[in-house]
C-alpha cells in the first residue's frame, strides 16, 4: 500500500488553511493553534498507519484515537490516567464542554471571546474534518470529494454570522483544495511512469512540468473567476460573496466625522462573555461621594434587529476634551438633583467606552487617546480600547423625577427627530397583542411604560437565569416572552422592544451597576459580574429616564428606582400620589449567602474584608520570595568555597598516608601519583579562590599575568601586608609549582592562606563593596553569564549547522514522491 505521503502532508496543508475562515468568528487566535495541534496529530498518525500498512478503517481508528489523546491533554478533567489516557472522568467533562459551547453560541454574539468550551469544540471539529479529508484524498483516492468536508468547515461561519464573510480565508481555503487536486494528480502521473516535457526530455518527480504548470493556471483562473464574477452580475447580490468588506474580525460603522469605529470590543457580546464567566475579575472601582450612586453606563443600543438591539454608528461625536462642559439634554423642567464628583481607576478593564454615570456635567478622560463624545447617548469612547490601567473623572447630576411630573410630561410629537429615531420597531403579531393588552386603559406615558415595566414581574412568572428556553418562533423577543427565563439583556431588550411597540421611544443602555462598597469606604468594587442592561424611556421635558426590568433581588448593586419600582420588589406607590423613595441609587442587592447573579458564593462585603485581611500575608510571602531569589548568588558562592577547601582536606589526608601502604603513590593520567594530582587541585582551588575574590571585591584581573606578578601587584597596589602579604605570596607560589614544576608545593595551609588574603583585600575597598561581595558576588554573576552566553553560542551554532544541512539535504519537491528511477 502505497503511503502517500505527499498528498497527506498538502490533504493537512488545506486543511489548515480552510480553518482560517475561524477568524471571522473569534476575537482572538487560540483557534490557531488548537487547529494546527489536531491536523498534525491526524496526519501525523495516518502516516503512521500506512507506514506498517493498516487498512483504511483502521487508519480511521488510529486518527481517532490519537485526536482523543490530544483533546485529553489539551483539555483534562483532572483524573486522567498518565496525564493523558481518558477515563470516565474524561468524558463526563467533555459533555459538560460540549454543553457549555451549546449555551455560548446561543447566547454570545459573533465576533466570540476566548472560551475553553468554544476551543474544545473547534478543536473536536477541526480534527474530525482532517480525519474525514485525509480518508477521502489518501485512504480512498477520492481527493474531489475530500471538498465536501473543507466546504462544511467553511460554512460555520456563514451560519452563526449575519454578516458578510471575507473573501480572504475563502480564497486560502480554495487554494488548498486545489493544490490537493492538483498533488493527487500528480501523484497518479507518476505510478503510470516516466515523466517528460514537451520536447521528450524526462524530468524527475521534483522538478517542475508542464502538466503542473497549466494545472495551477486553470486553477488561478478558477479562482480570480469565483470572486469576481459575484461581484460583476448584479443577480448575485445575495449571494455570500457579493458581501465581500475589507478582511477584519467584525464589522466597521461610520462615525460621522469620515473615521471608522471598530468593534474590537462588541458591548453585547462583552455583556453577555462577563454574565457567563465562572469567576468574577476585578475591572474596576470606583470613589464617589454619592452615598448611594446608580448605574455606570457605556454604550447604548438603539438599533433594533430580529435578536435585539445593537449599537448604531454616533451620529454627532464631537472631540472630548479635559474639563469638556457635557450638560444633559432634553431637560427643560425644573427639577431637583445632587451634583456628585466620581474618580474610576480601571484594573484589567480594556474597553474603548468609558463607563460613566448618567448626566454627565464634566468629564476627565486619560490621556494620550483621540476620545469622543455623543451627546444624544452620554458616552464617551475611542477607537481602540484604551482605558487598561488608566484613571478618569466625571462630574455628574443624580436627577430625581417624581411618578407624579412624568405623568405630567407633555404629549410626544411625531415629527420630534428623537421620537421617530426610537420608536422604530419591526412589528411582531404576539408581542403588539401582549402590549395593546397591557396598555389599554393607561392615559399617560408614564402609566404605559409603568405597566410594561411591571408585566416582567414574579407573578407573571418571570424569572432571572444565565440559561434560556429554547424557542422554535425565529425571534429571540418572542422566544424569550414565551419562555419568561433569561438574564439582563434579554429582559431590557423585551422591554424596550416593548415600550417602542406602544410608541414610546426608548433604547437599551449597556454598563455596570454600582458593584460592592469597600468596607465603610466611599469605594466600589465592580466586577465582571456587575456588568448589567437596562432601559431608557424617553419623556418630553425630562430627557432620558432609566428603568430597569431585571429582577433586582439577583444582581449585586440593583438599583430601586423611586419613579420605578423594580417587578420583583414591593410596589409601595399607588395612583397618582406615588410617593416611592426618588433617590435613584436605592441598593437591592443580593442576600450574604449568595453570589453573583444568582451563583453559590460568598457575599462581596465578605470577600473584601477577607481580601484586606490576608494582605499583610501576600506582602510577607513576597518578600520571603525575594529574599530567597536574592540569597541564591551568596549561597552558590558559598557553596564554592566550601567545596575548594574540601579539596585542600583530601590533599592534606592523602599525604598523610603511607606511601608503602595506599594509594596516594599510585601513578595517575600525565604520570603524577594521586598524592601529587590531588596536591595540584588544591593549590589550583586555592588560587581560583584568590582570583573570584578580586572579582567579588571589584579588583582588576589581568589574564596574562602570572602568579608571581599577581602577588606582588596585590602587595602594591591595595598594599597588603603581614599575614595577608606572606599568605598571597604563598598562593602564588603554590600556584606555580602547581603548573610548572614536577612536584607540587604542600598544599598545607593553603585554606587559611586563602582567608587572609580575603580579608587583607576587604580592608582596602569601602564598605558597600564588602557588603556587595557577600550579598551579590560578581564571580557568581560573572560565571552564570558566561554559561548562558556559552549556551546561546552553542544553540545558535547547532541552529546553524541543521540549516546548512537542510539547504543542502532538503528539497521541497522531493516530499511528493520517491524519486524516479533513471536507470530502470
Amino acid at each position: 500500500m502505497s503511503q502517500r505521503r505527499g498528498v497527506a502532508l498538502v490533504a493537512a496543508a488545506a486543511t489548515f488553511l480552510a480553518t482560517s475562515v475561524l477568524s471571522t468568528i473569534f476575537q482572538l487566535y487560540s483557534w490557531v493553534l488548537y487547529s494546527f495541534l489536531a491536523i498534525a496529530v491526524v496526519v501525523v498518525v495516518a502516516i503512521l498507519a500506512r507506514t506498517v500498512r493498516i487498512p483504511v478503517w483502521g487508519q480511521v481508528l488510529a486518527m481517532l484515537g490519537g485526536l482523543l489523546l490530544l483533546v485529553t491533554w489539551t483539555f483534562p478533567s483532572g483524573h486522567e490516567l498518565l496525564g493523558f489516557l481518558p477515563t470516565g472522568h474524561t468524558f463526563r467533562h467533555f459533555h459538560s464542554l460540549l454543553t457549555a459551547a451549546g449555551q455560548d453560541i446561543q447566547t454570545l454574539s459573533v465576533p466570540v471571546p476566548e472560551r475553553v468550551s468554544l476551543d474544545f469544540l473547534t478543536t473536536v471539529g477541526v480534527g474530525l474534518v482532517a480525519v474525514a479529508v485525509d480518508v477521502l484524498a489518501v485512504g480512498m483516492r477520492h481527493p474531489a470529494l475530500a471538498g465536501l468536508p473543507l466546504l462544511a468547515l467553511y460554512s460555520v461561519p456563514v451560519a452563526v454570522q449575519n454578516g458578510s464573510v471575507s473573501w480572504l480565508p475563502f480564497v486560502l481555503g480554495a487554494a488548498g483544495y486545489l493544490w490537493l487536486l492538483m498533488t493527487d494528480h500528480i501523484e497518479q502521473v507518476r505510478r503510470w511512469g516516466r515523466r517528460f516535457t514537451g520536447d521528450g526530455r524526462d524530468i524527475d518527480t521534483w522538478e517542475p512540468s508542464p502538466l503542473a504548470a497549466a494545472g495551477r493556471r486553470v486553477g488561478f483562473a478558477a479562482l480570480v473567476l469565483a470572486v469576481v464574477v459575484p461581484l460583476a452580475v448584479p443577480g448575485f447580490s445575495s449571494n455570500l460573496l457579493s458581501r465581500i468588506a475589507g478582511y477584519n474580525n467584525g464589522t466597521t460603522t461610520g462615525t460621522g466625522t469620515g473615521t471608522q469605529l471598530g468593534t474590537s470590543i462588541n458591548p453585547i457580546s462583552t455583556l453577555r462573555g462577563n454574565l457567563t464567566q465562572g469567576q468574577p475579575i476585578n475591572l474596576f472601582t470606583v470613589e464617589t461621594d454619592d452615598p448611594d450612586p446608580g448605574y455606570l453606563r457605556t454604550a447604548v443600543a438603539d438599533q433594533i434587529t430580529d435578536n435585539g438591539f445593537q449599537p448604531s454608528p454616533p451620529p454627532h461625536p464631537q472631540p472630548l476634551t479635559a474639563g469638556l462642559d457635557a450638560p444633559t439634554t432634553g431637560v427643560s423642567v425644573s427639577l431637583k438633583y445632587d451634583r456628585y464628583t466620581a474618580s474610576v481607576k480601571a484594573q484589567r478593564l480594556n474597553d474603548r467606552y468609558l463607563p460613566l454615570f448618567a448626566g454627565p456635567t464634566q468629564v476627565r478622560a486619560p490621556g494620550g487617546t483621540d476620545w469622543r463624545y455623543e451627546p444624544s447617548t452620554g458616552v464617551v469612547y475611542t477607537d481602540h480600547p484604551a482605558t487598561a490601567g488608566a484613571n478618569w473623572s466625571v462630574g455628574y447630576d443624580s436627577f430625581r423625577y417624581q411618578p407624579a411630573q412624568l405623568r405630567q410630561a407633555p404629549e410626544l410629537q411625531p415629527g420630534d427627530p428623537i421620537v421617530r429615531d426610537n420608536t422604530e420597531v419591526r412589528h411582531i403579531a404576539q408581542i403588539s397583542d401582549q402590549v395593546d393588552a397591557l396598555t389599554a386603559g393607561k392615559a399617560t406615558e408614564y402609566d404605559r411604560v409603568r405597566a410594561i415595566l411591571d408585566f416582567f414581574s414574579p407573578k407573571n412568572h418571570f424569572k432571572y437565569s444565565l440559561q434560556t428556553k429554547a424557542g422554535t418562533s425565529g425571534s429571540a423577543i418572542v422566544d424569550f416572552l414565551k419562555g419568561r427565563q433569561g438574564y439582563c439583556e434579554q429582559y431590557a431588550s423585551a422591554m424596550a422592544w416593548m415600550t417602542r411597540e406602544a410608541g414610546i421611544p426608548a433604547r437599551v443602555v449597556v454598563g455596570y451597576t454600582h458593584g460592592t462598597r469597600l468596607g465603610n469606604s466611599a469605594t466600589w468594587q465592580v466586577t465582571s459580574h456587575e456588568a448589567h442592561a437596562w432601559v431608557e424611556v424617553w419623556f418630553p421635558a425630562f430627557g432620558w429616564v432609566p428603568f430597569d426590568p431585571t429582577p433586582s433581588t439577583e444582581i449585586t448593586g440593583a438599583a430601586v428606582f423611586g419613579w420605578a419600582p423594580n417587578p420583583s420588589t414591593p410596589d409601595t406607590s399607588s395612583g397618582p400620589a406615588d410617593n416611592g423613595k426618588d433617590k435613584p441609587g436605592r441598593s437591592a442587592g443580593k442576600s450574604a449567602d449568595q453570589g453573583q447573579h444568582g451563583g453559590p458564593g460568598l457575599a462581596r462585603s465578605a470577600a473584601a474584608h477577607k481580601t484586606r485581611t490576608t494582605t499583610w500575608q501576600y506582602w510577607v510571602l513576597g518578600v520571603l520570595v525575594l529574599l530567597v531569589l536574592l540569597a541564591v548568588p551568596a549561597g552558590r558562592r558559598g557553596l564554592l568555597r566550601r567545596r575548594r577547601d574540601r579539596t585542600e582536606v583530601r590533599a592534606v589526608t592523602g599525604l598523610t598516608v603511607d606511601p608503602a601502604g595506599g594509594p596516594p603513590d599510585v601513578t595517575v593520567d600525565g604520570g603524577d601519583t594521586a598524592r601529587s594530582a590531588a596536591a595540584r587541585s588544591a593549590a589550583h582551588a586555592a588560587w581560583d579562590e584568590l582570583v573570584d575574590s578580586l572579582v567579588d571585591f571589584r579588583y582588576e584581573v589581568i589574564g596574562s599575568e602570572t602568579p608571581r606578578g599577581t602577588a606582588e601587584r596585590l602587595i602594591r597596589t591595595p598594599g597588603l601586608t603581614g599575614d595577608a602579604a606572606d599568605s598571597v605570596r604563598r598562593l602564588a607560589e603554590a600556584e606555580e609549582r602547581a603548573r610548572y614544576a614536577p612536584t607540587p608545593a604542600d598544599p598545607t595551609g593553603l585554606r587559611a592562606a586563602s582567608r587572609d588574603v580575603r580579608t587583607g583585600l576587604s580592608a582596602g575597598v569601602p564598605r558597600h563593596r564588602r557588603i556587595a561581595a557577600v550579598l551579590l558576588p560578581r564571580s557568581v554573576l560573572r560565571r552564570w553569564r558566561g554559561a548562558v552566553a556559552d549556551s546561546a553560542t552553542g544553540l545558535t551554532g547547532r541552529l546553524g549547522a541543521a540549516r546548512d544541512r537542510a539547504y543542502r539535504t532538503v528539497v521541497p519537491r522531493r516530499l511528493f514522491g520517491p524519486r524516479t528511477d533513471r536507470s530502470a
